[in-house]
């Protein structure tokens, strides 16, 4: 039986987008500074501005196990909107799964 969840972040920042946008398109980093992201493997890199990346991630929350899915970026709008397919242990659309290469 399939479960169907809705997740919903927003992040509110006062500083400059420029930083925060490179942090966040350098998937590759994320285990360094996102808590509950165990690894991030970049399978297909993209094009230069990061759409068609295909990466593996794992994912731990509070609760005693992984997360595994792989991510597929669609979309790329610097310094705006990074949205993927996810397929896996997690299937849907959202923001997230972008190369770590710099636009």
């Amino acid at each position: 039986m399939a479960v169907e969840y809705r997740f919903l972040t927003t992040w509110l920042l006062d500083c400059d987008r420029g930083p925060v946008w490179e942090a966040i398109f350098d998937q590759r980093s994320w285990p360094t500074w996102w808590r509950g992201v165990e690894d991030v493997v970049e399978l297909e890199p993209g094009d230069e501005t990061g759409v068609g990346s295909h990466s593996r991630l794992v994912w731990r929350s509070r609760l005693p196990y992984d997360l595994v899915f792989e991510a597929r970026t669609h979309t790329v709008s610097k310094p705006h909107l990074i949205e993927a397919d996810a397929f896996g242990e997690l299937t849907g659309t959202g923001p997230g799964g972008s190369s770590s290469r710099a636009a």
